[in-house]
């Protein structure tokens, strides 16, 4: 009888070792269940179609949503509104819409028109509401007895507010802006023919001729500062008393004051007949 060999009994115990393994792997593949999981990679997974944007369905709701979005501190409400049509609209056939909408908390409405495209909306076009606005979105989204549709000079009172500030003006001050420039403009004289004037316009565009347009409804009155050869109005509001004409008003940016405070960002100008 041959004598135990140590190391070569390790050798046999560890081949019968993967023989054994070898063939129990061998054994629960074969005998594995169909839906048993894989140990190999996972499929792959099902490529989704892109999503196709769909069109709007409440055109109306949309631009409200679309507003909000841009205002999420304020509670907004569409007050007049206009649906969508195919219309020519800087350059290109759009599907527009207009909304005229107020902001809770103030007094300035504002006036849009806002591009559909697809599944978004875009404010095309807009500002707070006035006769600059009318003037241009009135042409395509026509507006009956809106407040700034009538033309001003139509209106009687309207007309008597223009006819008393006819005649020359002369700067007596100016506020909200720099001390020079004030200085420079004081003394200065506006001549006013029906809403027309001729003079300098302190803060604003280097033109000679602005127009006006009244709002005498409002209180305190409002009034718009129309530079010619420009399209979007200074809005501002005034009072005429006693031979004393005092405006305030703002860009588009500041708005127009709720009354004659130079503060914000605004400019206020006082004038006396002459």
């Amino acid at each position: 009888m041959y004598p135990l060999n140590p190391v070569r009994l390790v050798i046999n115990l560890g081949i019968l070792f993967g023989v054994a393994v070898l063939g129990a792997i061998y054994y629960f593949r074969i005998h594995r269940p169909a839906n048993a999981p894989s140990d190999g990679p996972p499929p792959p997974a099902a490529v989704q179609p892109a999503a196709v944007p769909k069109p709007l369905g409440d055109a109306q709701t949309a631009v409200l949503q679309a507003i909000r979005a841009q205002r999420p501190n304020d509670n907004v409400e569409i007050a007049k509104w206009w649906p969508p049509k195919r219309m020519m609209m800087e350059q290109a056939e759009r599907t527009m819409c207009r909304a005229i909408y107020r902001v809770e908390g103030q007094e300035q409405r504002f006036d849009g028109a806002f591009a559909l495209e697809g599944d978004t909306v875009r404010l095309l076009w807009g500002g707070p509401e006035s006769v600059e606005t009318h003037r241009f979105l009135d042409q395509s989204f026509p507006c009956e007895k809106c407040l700034f549709a009538v033309a001003p000079r139509s209106d009687r009172r309207i007309s008597e507010e223009l006819r008393k500030m006819n005649g020359v003006w002369e700067v007596t001050k100016v506020s909200g802006i720099d001390a020079p420039s004030a200085e420079e403009i004081k003394g200065s004289r506006w001549v006013i023919n029906d809403g027309t004037v001729t003079g300098r316009l302190p803060g604003g565009p280097d033109v000679k001729e602005f127009d006006l347009e009244l709002n005498t409804t409002m209180r305190p009155k409002q009034m718009d500062i129309r530079p010619r050869g420009t399209s979007i109005p200074l809005v501002g509001v005034y009072n005429l008393a006693d031979g004393e004409l005092t405006i305030c008003w703002g860009t588009a940016k500041t708005g127009r004051p709720k009354a004659l405070d130079a503060r914000g960002g605004r400019i206020l100008v006082q004038l006396a007949a002459r």
